[in-house]
């Protein structure tokens, strides 16, 4: 009698837990097909400028992605996606990082800025060899070229990850430079200097010594950084 109470008991047990299961996977599946609209409404908030909101919204949505992909905090990564397939998906967890770049850049705390070199990272990690890398590349220039970013120097090591570039003080000039003089630099390397042994022997030489170039320039006062800019402007145009 004792063993047939016990399986009867047993038996409720496993549809008890059966029920909690299916209501728990029900769950995560009605999270997992929010999750496009929980991004939509948290890139609306964001253009309200309702940041708290935002980041709430965008944190609930990388949150439903790294339980459904069972990463762990922080684990989320562009193999975990299809890179045909969730293409666009692949598109939006950038664009989502990229917002949260922009809201923890003005973030004054030293916990916060570690949050938006996290973020940035994952922004470039989800732009690079993505056939959206270079408008990837291009926000991060008009965002310095505006005049927006606080924390400049962490941009600038973006933009040359997402590049790879070596215009190494044209780059340290982003923010100032205008639209197309990187471009035409790049067109004057590669179509003409690494076409002759002495145009080689000078881009060998300018990766040398570009670096040290780049990080005196960056230590320049804004005025003298301006003037490099505006004939970077005029040769880029020259040459082009």
């Amino acid at each position: 009698m004792a063993t047939l109470k016990e399986e009867r008991s047993q038996k409720v047990r496993d549809r008890v837990n059966s029920a909690i299961e299916a209501h728990a996977e029900a769950q995560k599946r009605e999270l997992q097909r929010r999750r496009i609209e929980l991004a939509r409404q948290g890139m609306e908030a964001y253009e309200a400028g309702k940041m708290i909101e935002c980041v709430r919204l965008f944190h609930t949505y990388i949150y439903i992605l790294e339980t459904w992909k069972g990463c762990g905090d922080g684990g989320l990564a562009p193999s975990h996606f299809h890179p045909k397939l969730d293409l666009l998906e692949l598109l939006l967890i950038s664009s989502v990082y990229w917002d949260l770049v922009k809201i923890y850049d003005h973030a004054r705390t030293p916990a916060k800025y570690k949050e938006m070199q996290a973020y940035l990272s994952k922004y470039i990690l989800f732009s690079k060899g993505q056939p959206y890398q270079p408008l990837s590349s291009e926000q991060i220039r008009k965002y310095l070229n505006n005049d927006k970013a606080i924390h400049k120097s962490d941009f600038k090591a973006a933009y040359i990850s997402l590049t790879g570039s070596k215009c190494f003080v044209a780059t340290s000039l982003i923010d100032l430079v205008d639209e197309p003089t990187l471009f035409s630099l790049r067109v004057f390397r590669d179509e003409v200097l690494l076409e002759r042994p002495l145009g080689r022997a000078f881009v060998w030489a300018y990766y040398k010594i570009g670096p040290f170039l780049a990080l005196c320039m960056n230590q320049m006062p804004q005025a003298i950084r301006r003037a490099c800019a505006r004939f970077l402007d005029r040769l880029a145009m020259r040459l082009s």
